[in-house]
């Protein structure tokens, strides 16, 4: 192999692997951080109040525990994942067109068939965040909604008892 495609191979796989290990490290770092939050809250559940003897304590469940999916990933990282894999695609083409030869046009077009692959991906995660967005103003219109039509039903309720006065039985003039 030339060393040309080496290097443009290396670079290629540095584009991908690197960002995998940056995000592996951040998650690795997270977990780190929620573990020693919950090890300073246990340490410091266990220590007697010092000034009252009312201690309350707040439990928060895992996710393990909720069953939470994970987080989707954020717009900034799908926007990185898209205009990397853009910049290959540039970057292959490039290269197929000023060197020729058929492995780079089969490495161009590998690049260009995972690009429509984000694509899509993009498209449909798009489309389900939408649809829950939406969903989530509909069940938030119908409990506002459901909360309104119960304060107007006990201000009615207050309102009639107040409206009626009893007057007392009079006789009319005449009668």
């Amino acid at each position: 192999m030339s060393p040309v495609l080496l290097i443009v191979l290396a670079g290629l796989w540095a584009a991908v692997l690197i960002p995998a290990t940056v995000r592996s490290r951040d998650h690795a770092h997270d977990g780190r951080t929620m573990d020693g939050f919950h090890t300073a809250m246990r340490t410091l559940s266990r220590r007697s109040p010092a000034a009252s003897t009312d201690s309350r304590r707040i439990l928060l469940p895992s996710p393990q525990m909720t069953g939470a999916p994970p987080s989707p990933p954020s717009l900034a990282r799908r926007r990185a994942v898209f205009l990397r894999l853009l910049a290959a695609a540039a970057a292959t083409l490039v290269l197929a067109i000023g060197l020729g030869g058929s492995l780079w046009w089969l490495l161009h077009l590998a690049v260009d068939a995972g690009l429509v692959g984000v694509v899509v991906w993009l498209r449909r995660t798009t489309i389900v965040e939408a649809e829950q967005a939406r969903r989530l103003r509909q069940t938030m219109r119908a409990e506002r909604a459901r909360r309104e039509a119960a304060e107007l039903a006990a201000y009615r309720s207050r309102a009639d008892r107040s409206t009626y006065i009893e007057l007392p039985h009079r006789r009319a003039v005449g009668d």
